[in-house]
C-alpha cells in the first residue's frame, strides 16, 4: 500500500472545498433581474473547473508512486497561480466592490490557492530532501 501523507490528504481536502466551495459555499452573485449573469459568474464557473482540477490530481495522489505524486506537486504551482489570478485580474468581477464576488468568492479562492500553492512547494522540498 502506498504511503499516504498529509500532504496528500491536505490536498486532497482543499482541492476538493476549492470545487464544491465556489459552487455551494462562496459562490458569486447570482444571476440578474432579467436572467442574464454578471461577469463574475464566469470567474466562478472558472474556479470550479480549477477545483475540480485539483480535485482529480490530488485524489490520484492516493495511487500512484512518489516520484509520480511530486510531478503533480510541480503543476500545481502553476495552476494554483492561475487560480489566484482568475477573480479580478483574468476574468473582470463586479464593479461594486461590496458584492458577493468581492467579498466570499474572490478572498475563499485566495487563500484556498495560496494554500494549495504553499502545500505543493512543501512536498516538493520534502521530495527532494528524502532522496
Amino acid at each position: 500500500m502506498k504511503k499516504i501523507g498529509f500532504v496528500d490528504i491536505a490536498l486532497a481536502f482543499l482541492s476538493l472545498f476549492l470545487c464544491l466551495g465556489a459552487a455551494f459555499l462562496f459562490h458569486p452573485c447570482g444571476p440578474k433581474a432579467d436572467g442574464s449573469w454578471m461577469l463574475c459568474h464566469w470567474a466562478g464557473n472558472m474556479i470550479v473547473a480549477l477545483g475540480a482540477a485539483f480535485s482529480a490530481a490530488s485524489l490520484a495522489r492516493f495511487f500512484l508512486p512518489k516520484d509520480i505524486r511530486t510531478g503533480l506537486s510541480i503543476a500545481f504551482i502553476p495552476f494554483s497561480i492561475v487560480t489566484i489570478l482568475v477573480p479580478g485580474v483574468l476574468v473582470r468581477m463586479c464593479a461594486m466592490k461590496d458584492m458577493r464576488c468581492w467579498s466570499a468568492t474572490r478572498p475563499a479562492a485566495l487563500i484556498i490557492a495560496i494554500a494549495i500553492f504553499a502545500l505543493s512547494v512543501v512536498d516538493i522540498i520534502f521530495s527532494a530532501i528524502k532522496k
